[in-house]
Formats: C-alpha cells, structure tokens, sequence
C-alpha cells in the first residue's frame, strides 16, 4: 500500500509541477502583455505631448496673427478716417466753388 500510495504522492508531484509550470507561464504572458501596455501608453503620451507642443505653437501663431490683424485693422480706420476727412474737405470745397460759380452767374 505504501507503493500506490507512493505513485499517488508522484502522480500528485508531477501534476503541481505542471500546475506550477503553466502558472509560470501565465504570469510571463502576464508580464509580457503588461510591457506591452505600458510602451502603448507611453507612445500615446509621447503622441498627446506632441499634439500638445503643436497645439501651443498653433495658439501662439494664432495669437501673433490677431496681433498683427488688430494692428492692421488700427491702420486702416485711421486711413479710412484721413480719407474721410479729406472727402468731407473736398465736399466742402466743391459746394463753396459751386455757389461762388452760382453768385458770379447771377451777377452777369
């Protein structure tokens, strides 16, 4: 009886060593699986830091463009203002020729 029970506590051995081995193999797959899922990560970050540094650069030309845009549009009313005024001069101009021209006809 000792014998079977011998072969038994074998048979029971071999089985844990098999049980053991595949655990191994399962937390190496675990690992290796983890790894993975970390270098993905970290190639996303490095992906969401770039389009991060993109974004920036983006919001700084945008805000140099509205700097220069409002500068620009600043000249232009400015322009537009001198040439109003020079219009309204003109105007003023043409109106007292055309009653001096008026009074020099009503005069002859």
């Amino acid at each position: 009886m000792s014998e079977e029970r011998l072969e038994r506590m074998e048979g029971m051995i071999e089985q844990l060593i098999k049980l053991v081995a595949e655990s191994h193999r399962k937390a190496d797959e675990s690992v290796r699986k983890a790894d993975e899922s970390i270098e993905k990560a970290d190639e996303s970050m490095g992906i969401a830091q770039e389009s991060l540094n993109l974004s920036k650069e983006t919001l700084i030309f945008l805000k140099k463009m509205e700097e220069k845009n409002e500068q620009r549009h600043k000249e232009v009313i400015k322009e537009f203002r001198n040439q109003s005024g020079e219009i309204d001069y003109l105007r003023e101009m043409v109106s007292k020729h055309d009653m001096e021209i008026h009074k020099l006809k009503a005069s002859n």
